[in-house]
């Protein structure tokens, strides 16, 4: 496979999921201006941006007490990762259907328990393409990578998912990460 047929597969395979966010991500301006923060406030609901832009610590105590429920906050997050990868394509894979089955096993166990799994209950987080996980490509941003997959979830994503987080989102990584990579791929 050309690596301009593996760069189109990659973009139809994050477009296809971007495509079953509910509801749409907004559409954006044909020319978008070089700051672009402005824009997910003006496009998201009051609520998918008071939730995406509350800071962590707050956000797992408003989960924790139920003022938000884990889905709502994951439907929020996928519609922002969505709508982020439009304005800057920083996405390389929005992970909806895995996403929303974890925020909804953390609702349940938090309806049946009354208590949270962990920490970090129903924290969407995003994470870099580069680091595993299980079932999912490992590329790293190689084109020669493009069919690896990783056999497993890295120590580090175990931990967060013990914590309760919601892994939602893999995102690509700066110039810098591959450089590096290379460097010791090369010795």
């Amino acid at each position: 496979m050309t690596w301009q047929q593996v760069a189109e597969k990659a973009q139809k395979h994050r477009d296809e999921a971007i495509a079953v966010i509910q509801p749409p991500t907004p559409e954006v301006p044909p020319t978008l201006p070089l700051d672009v923060t402005p824009i997910p406030k003006a496009s998201l609901a009051p609520k998918e941006v008071k939730i995406t832009e509350c800071p962590a610590e707050e956000l797992v105590t408003l989960i924790a007490s139920g003022a938000f429920t884990s889905i709502e906050v994951t439907n929020a997050f996928l519609r922002r990762a969505a709508l982020a990868q439009k304005l800057t394509n920083c996405v390389t894979e929005l992970l909806p259907e895995r996403a929303l089955t974890r925020a909804k096993y953390l609702d349940e166990y938090y309806a049946k328990h009354k208590k949270t799994v962990g920490p970090l209950h129903g924290l969407p987080i995003s994470v870099k393409e580069h680091i595993g996980m299980k079932g999912l490509g490992l590329n790293a941003g190689f084109i020669s990578w493009w069919d690896r997959i990783a056999e497993d979830d890295a120590h580090i994503l175990k931990i967060l998912w013990r914590a309760g987080c919601v892994l939602h989102a893999r995102t690509t990584q700066p110039q810098t990460l591959v450089g590096t990579i290379q460097i010791r791929v090369a010795k």
